[in-house]
């Protein structure tokens, strides 16, 4: 596997490696009830998504809360004086002309959400007590992880993988129609 820096990283698989396709989605598939994982930015003492993974309930399993997460490309276009707007872009990362940026990992369920100006804000349970609001743009980008097996996996494929200790894969989240995020 080449990662975005381009070394190359040999990882292996097993019969417990789990697979998904990442498809596109929209923020109207997000609903109460949904379980999401939102890389967010910090901007003005509120969290913004600068992307949002909809993540079935065969597949959660992976850490709730919120952690470090990637630089990854700003999407957000957030100045905190209103919404320029962008695109959604199927570009690789590497090619994506937007700057990167720190982000933070939230995973957890949708307890809430209302209409705002330019997309929504989203209150997410995050484990027990712990309760974010979320601001999601109406261009944030935002995909869905469906189960798949390993034959989704081609040469050249845009992926994601989580790993165990020792790079055994564990996830490799395949991008259909969409490079994936995270």
């Amino acid at each position: 596997m080449k990662e975005r820096d381009n070394v190359l990283r040999r990882l292996s698989i097993n019969p417990q490696t789990k697979y998904a396709a990442v498809v596109p989605s929209s923020l109207t598939a997000i609903q109460v009830g949904s379980y999401i994982g939102s890389a967010v930015k910090l901007s003005a003492n509120h969290l913004i998504a600068v992307e949002i993974a909809l993540v079935p309930v065969s597949m959660r399993g992976g850490r709730v809360g919120y952690y470090s997460w990637d630089p990854l490309p700003d999407t957000s276009k957030d100045d905190d004086n209103g919404d320029k707007g962008v695109t959604q872009t199927t570009e690789p990362i590497a090619a994506a002309s937007t700057p990167l940026t720190p982000t933070i990992m939230t995973n957890g369920v949708v307890i809430s959400q209302k209409v705002s100006f330019g997309g929504r804000i989203l209150t997410v349970n995050l484990a027990g007590d712990k309760i974010v609001m979320i601001r999601v743009r109406s261009h944030a980008p935002i995909v869905e992880f469906v189960q798949a097996t390993h034959t989704l996996v081609k040469l050249g494929s845009a992926v994601v993988v989580w790993t165990k200790p020792g790079n055994e894969a564990r996830l490799v989240a395949v991008g259909q129609g969409v490079t994936p995020p995270m």
